[in-house]
């Protein structure tokens, strides 16, 4: 019998998560991803139910309404066999703990940073950094409790390591680079231990990687941009230094706006996954922040084809002028570029930062204040 209907949409990870916690625990329920944003938590049926409108919710065979995942996953789990609250009061209590660490500290975290780089939080470069050193933070205290143990409380899997496993696979996909990995060991460990479980692995699939983690960027300066053909003869001089790299990168930079309201935007697609070699040898290089991005996202993929169409509108500035610098070794002031390539991912937040599938990598750019 079925312990109730969970409502979420495809691919949510908190939704996934009490999934898995009702496959591992052998609790049956069924799963509606109809949910639409703007239409169904707006609608009266819905919020007669779920006041504050958000998914995952869940409908109790009981009669009872839930939503927050933790409530959630955390009544289902009370449903299992599998003692995965704990057997004792003291494991009771630990589990909640790192159920709770998990979301307000390792969740949180990286959601303040992913935010930042999708548009919905203005970016703040001090503000990017305090969230990352927290969220660094957490993993190293994570990585010494597993030093000596193969799950979080007991021996065997609780709700806190399906909880706190659910978070890991949304990280490591985006935020916890392969350099920042190597250096948990214990923690991975921990995740590909959990996330292997047939039951959960069933719900999850397959774990992805982020080789680099992403960075944002932007033009630091524009208040410094005056008449829009300056800054356009800016951007060719720029590329005319680096001739000696023509052949290892791909650039496209623009000035949107009109005379003294304008932004830069733009970037380089490198040979390789380390830009400086390839940008260090215009003098100037040093006046601009390059930074790399590794996303998947559709409307970052519509932004990138804009780019380079030089169709791109930022905060309704739209596209004045802008240049292009080709490996062919030429520069080209015109649109109707050709480019070869899988897009893969693009940038986040109106910008300027892009990647592409392959051995090619990019990197946005921004002006720094000399």
């Amino acid at each position: 019998m079925s312990a109730g209907k969970l409502h979420t949409v495809a691919g949510q990870p908190t939704g996934n998560r009490i999934k898995a916690v009702a496959a591992f625990g052998g609790v049956q329920i069924e799963s509606d991803e109809s949910w639409e944003f703007g239409v169904t938590n707006k609608s009266p049926e819905w919020l007669a139910k779920f006041p504050y409108g958000k998914i995952p919710a869940f409908e109790c065979a009981s009669g009872l309404n839930l939503y927050e995942t933790i409530a959630i996953a955390r009544y289902i789990a009370s449903l299992s066999k599998n003692s995965l609250l704990g057997t004792t009061p003291e494991e009771a209590a630990q589990v909640d703990q790192w159920v709770s660490f998990g979301d307000t500290e390792l969740f949180a975290n990286g959601s303040f940073v992913r935010y930042m780089l999708n548009g919905k939080y203005p970016y703040s470069k001090p503000i990017d950094n305090y969230y990352r050193e927290r969220n660094a933070r957490s993993l190293k205290c994570l990585e010494s409790h597993l030093a000596n143990r193969t799950y979080l409380v007991s021996e065997r899997i609780t709700l806190a390591d399906i909880s706190v496993a659910s978070v890991l696979k949304v990280q490591f996909s985006w935020l916890v680079d392969t350099a920042e990995r190597a250096a948990l060991p214990n923690t991975v460990r921990f995740f590909e231990t959990v996330s292997n479980q047939p039951a959960i692995k069933a719900v999850w699939g397959d774990s992805v990687y982020v080789d680099k983690a992403p960075q944002y960027c932007k033009f630091k300066y524009n208040e410094e941009l005056t008449l829009t053909f300056m800054s356009s003869n800016q951007i060719g001089g720029f590329f005319n230094r680096l001739e000696a790299s023509r052949k290892y990168l791909f650039g496209s930079m623009g000035v949107l706006g009109e005379p003294n309201n304008s932004v830069i935007a733009g970037c380089f697609i490198c040979r390789g996954p380390e830009y400086k070699p390839v940008l260090d040898v215009a003098p100037d290089w040093e006046s601009y922040d390059f930074e790399p991005v590794n996303l998947e996202n559709e409307a970052d993929k519509a932004y990138f084809e804009a780019a380079l169409a030089w169709d791109l509108e930022i905060d309704g500035k739209k596209w004045a002028d802008g240049k292009n610098t080709l490996a062919l070794g030429r520069e080209l002031s015109h649109s109707g570029c050709a480019f070869g390539g899988t897009v893969s991912s693009l940038l986040l937040s109106g910008a300027d930062m892009y990647y592409i599938n392959g051995p090619r990598h990019a990197v946005g750019i921004s002006r720094k204040k000399p």
